[in-house]
């Protein structure tokens, strides 16, 4: 359906090799609530590139998860028609979202920006809300420094927040509860 909207179609094997050839680029990969990862790695990867996210679960707070991070979302299921016109509305800079959904985004949900993360990630978070340090909450963990630094900054990017105090502020200011580690 790509080629045929007169758009060069590929399915890379490496992804990220792929993006960093040149030209302007559009990604369109599967992303989970679970593992928004790819999307916010493929975002922080500062090149020319729109990401068309094929959510796997079309909840309010998987459409918000990717706008957050810069995301054209669309259903899994979609036409493939309707597919290609989120693509081009993602070149034109705007977004193309189901109207339910538009209205559910413009509810103010308190909790959602949490949500994509998991539940160790969620201790992680109330424990710097806690102000523990990266060797407690390691200890804590039973993971090196290193390996909490890197989990840390992939709940950055999940929350979309520059570092500990803003995730920390956003775990606090919306109320959640969480498990303790």
């Amino acid at each position: 359906m790509l080629a045929e909207a007169g758009f060069a179609a590929d399915e890379p094997e490496d992804l990220f090799a792929w993006v960093a050839q040149e030209g302007r680029r559009a990604a369109i990969p599967e992303v989970k609530l679970s593992n928004i990862g790819v999307a916010a790695e493929l975002r922080r990867s500062g090149f020319d590139l729109i990401i068309v996210g094929l959510l796997a679960e079309a909840s309010e707070c998987a459409y918000r998860a990717a706008l957050q991070l810069g995301v054209f979302p669309v259903r899994w299921d979609s036409p493939p028609a309707y597919i290609v016109d989120v693509l081009r509305m993602a070149i034109q800079g705007h977004v193309l979202l189901p109207r339910e959904v538009a209205c559910a985004l413009a509810r103010d949900d308190r909790e959602l920006r949490l949500a994509v993360l998991d539940e160790d990630e969620r201790a992680i978070v109330a424990c710097l809300g806690e102000g523990d340090t990266n060797r407690r909450i390691a200890s804590r963990l039973r993971v090196s420094e290193r390996t909490l630094r890197r989990r840390l900054q992939e709940i950055y990017g999940k929350l979309n927040v520059s570092g500990r105090q803003e995730a920390s502020a956003l775990f606090v200011r919306h109320g959640a509860n969480p498990p303790h580690l």
